[in-house]
C-alpha cells in the first residue's frame, strides 16, 4: 500500500488527566477517502449514525451502514470509502488506562479485551486483528448516544459516569463479539459434519460419533446442525446415500442388495422404503426408467405398490 499515512494526535481531543472524549462529526469524503490512511495515538469506538460505504483496513474492506460499530486499535491504518458525500459518526476516543483495573477483573474467554494489551501488536500478526467491526445491538447504540450526551452536558461527576458508560459499552460489544464467534464456530462445525458425511456416507456413521469428533454432545450437535442447515443430520446422510444409489442403479452392474450395502444401507427393506418415499418408484423401476421415476407422483403408499406387484426383497444370494 502506497497511500499517505497521517497520524492523529491524542492532544487534539483530550488531556492526560482524563484521556477520553466523545465527538459526533460529519466526515466529508473530500477529506476522508481511500487516497489516505489514518493511524491514531488512542483507541477509538466509532458508531455510524448516517451514511454508508466501507471501512478500509489494510487490504480488507468492511461494509458500514447506520448501526455499524467499530473498535479500532491505534496501530490500525484505516479510512472510509463513502457512497455519499459524507457520513455521520459518533467517535469515542480514549486511552484504556482509565479503566485498566476494571478491564483486568473481567473474564475474557474469547480474548475480546486483548486489543488493549500492551503487547497486542506483537501477539497479533494480522492487521485485521486491530479492529472489530459488526452491527451494534440496540443497547450498544443507545449506550453510545448516552456517552455523547453525558460528555456534552459536563455535569458533576461526569468523568466517573463516562468511565462507567465506556465500560458498559465495551462489555456489550464483547457479548456481541462472543455471539458472532459462537455462530462462526457453529458454521465451522456444520461444515465439518457435511464434509464427513460426504466423504464417509458409505460407512457406518452416527450422530454420537460425529459429536464426539467435534467435542460436543449429540443433542447439541443436532440442534446446531438443524439451526444452520434447516434440516437434520440423518436426513442429509440418507439423501447422500440415496443419491449415490441412483448413480449405481444407472450403471446397472450390481444387484440391488449390493448397491444398498455399498451405499451405506445395511437393511434392504429400509433401503426400498426410503428409496420409494424419495423417488416414488422402486429401485428396480428406477433402474429401468430413471427419468420417469423421478417425475412420478403417484401418491400411492410404498407397501401397497410393492405388494400389488408381488415384489419380494431378495437375499444376498439372489441376483438382480
Amino acid at each position: 500500500m502506497n497511500e499517505p499515512l497521517a497520524t492523529i494526535k491524542r492532544n487534539l481531543f483530550f488531556d492526560e488527566e482524563f484521556p477520553l472524549a466523545v465527538i459526533c462529526s460529519c466526515d466529508s469524503s473530500r477529506k476522508i477517502n481511500d487516497s489516505i490512511r489514518f493511524r491514531r495515538e488512542f483507541w477509538k469506538i466509532a458508531f455510524i449514525a448516517a451514511g454508508d460505504g466501507e471501512l478500509l483496513l489494510g487490504r480488507a474492506a468492511y461494509p458500514i451502514q447506520p448501526g455499524t460499530v467499530m473498535l479500532i486499535h491505534p496501530g490500525a491504518r484505516t479510512t472510509y470509502r463513502m457512497k455519499q458525500d459524507s457520513i455521520v459518526v459518533y467517535n469515542i476516543v480514549f486511552d484504556p488506562k482509565i479503566i485498566f483495573r476494571e478491564l483486568k477483573e473481567l473474564p475474557d474467554k474469547f480474548r475480546f479485551f486483548s486489543i488493549f494489551d500492551a503487547d497486542f501488536r506483537q501477539e497479533e500478526k494480522q492487521e485485521a486483528a486491530c479492529c472489530y467491526v459488526h452491527a451494534a445491538s440496540h443497547a450498544a447504540g443507545q449506550t453510545v448516544k448516552a456517552l455523547y450526551r453525558e460528555y456534552e452536558k459536563n455535569q458533576s461527576n461526569r468523568n466517573a459516569m463516562l468511565k462507567l458508560k465506556l465500560l458498559e459499552l465495551l462489555i456489550l460489544l464483547s457479548r456481541e463479539g462472543e455471539k458472532n464467534l459462537r455462530m462462526l464456530r457453529h458454521e465451522a462445525i456444520v461444515d465439518y459434519v457435511d464434509r464427513m458425511l460426504e466423504e464417509h456416507f458409505r460407512e457406518p456413521l452416527s450422530v454420537a460419533n460425529l459429536a464426539a469428533s467435534v467435542g460436543v454432545t449429540p443433542n447439541h450437535l443436532s440442534r446446531v446442525y438443524r439451526a444452520v442447515r434447516q434440516g437434520g443430520i440423518a436426513a442429509r446422510l440418507k439423501m447422500l446415500r440415496l443419491t449415490a444409489a441412483t448413480q449405481e442403479l444407472k450403471r446397472g452392474n450390481r444387484s440391488i442388495f449390493a448397491i444398498a450395502n455399498r451405499c451405506g444401507f445395511n437393511d434392504l427393506s429400509y433401503f426400498h422404503r426410503a428409496f420409494f418415499a424419495t423417488f416414488h418408484c422402486t429401485p428396480g423401476e428406477y433402474r429401468n426408467e430413471p427419468v420417469s421415476c423421478k417425475k412420478k407422483e403417484t401418491g400411492v403408499s410404498y407397501k401397497k405398490t410393492m405388494s400389488g406387484k408381488g415384489v419380494r426383497l431378495r437375499t444376498p444370494r439372489e441376483g438382480n
